[in-house]
């Protein structure tokens, strides 16, 4: 069999040549586009499993009390028409882990620094100050600014792990039904604003 070559892969990927995948005994055939077939495009076509993550155990929890805990996070919200131009909005929130009171939330066209405290200062002018805020890791929740305006307030900012927003459930809950409930209502046209739907 010496010099003779095997295409592998050829019933599971049709068009497999392309991507000069040919084995002979002599060994593998350098090509550039292996190595990044190998990694990515394995997985995709089922040849190879990914390493599924640990399922971690999650069991129900809430406060007892409000104004312990609140949780804190930011969701996409529908593309706005502003002067001709395409906007994306994006939804600021706080919930109450204990009663499931959204003390304050609000659509903005940024999402800087400032749209993060005017719905901060709003939900805490609203129904007072909790004792702990969960929020995630994004850049305007580590902000030194937010940290020191906690701090001076007696509240204790705590994050989520990177890449698990199952931990913040309850304000991802709530922005599902706002997704699922509001954004049918709106209305193709609000006085001179086209609303394009991003859902």
């Amino acid at each position: 069999m010496a010099g003779r070559t095997t295409p592998i892969f050829a019933s599971a990927i049709p068009g497999y040549a392309c991507f000069g995948f040919l084995r002979s005994a002599s060994g593998p055939r350098r090509d550039p586009a292996q190595g990044s077939f190998l990694r990515y495009g394995l997985p995709v076509h089922g040849l190879i499993a990914r390493d599924a993550p640990a399922k971690q155990e999650r069991k129900r929890f809430a406060y007892d009390k409000v104004n312990i805990l609140r949780q804190g996070d930011m969701s996409v919200g529908p593309y706005l028409l502003l002067n001709g131009r395409k906007t994306k909005t994006f939804l600021f929130g706080f919930i109450d882990d204990c009663s499931r009171i959204v003390p304050f939330a609000q659509f903005t066209v940024s999402v800087k620094f400032d749209a993060l405290k005017n719905v901060f200062k709003e939900a805490l002018i609203r129904r007072g100050i909790p004792k702990i805020v969960y929020v995630d890791n994004g850049k305007i929740y580590r902000a030194d600014t937010f940290h020191i305006a906690c701090a001076g307030l007696g509240i204790v900012l705590t994050h989520t792990k990177p890449y698990d927003a199952a931990s913040k459930g309850k304000i991802e809950r709530f922005f599902g039904t706002v997704k699922t409930r509001f954004f049918p209502l709106l209305k193709p046209s609000i006085s001179r604003i086209s609303l394009i739907y991003s859902c």
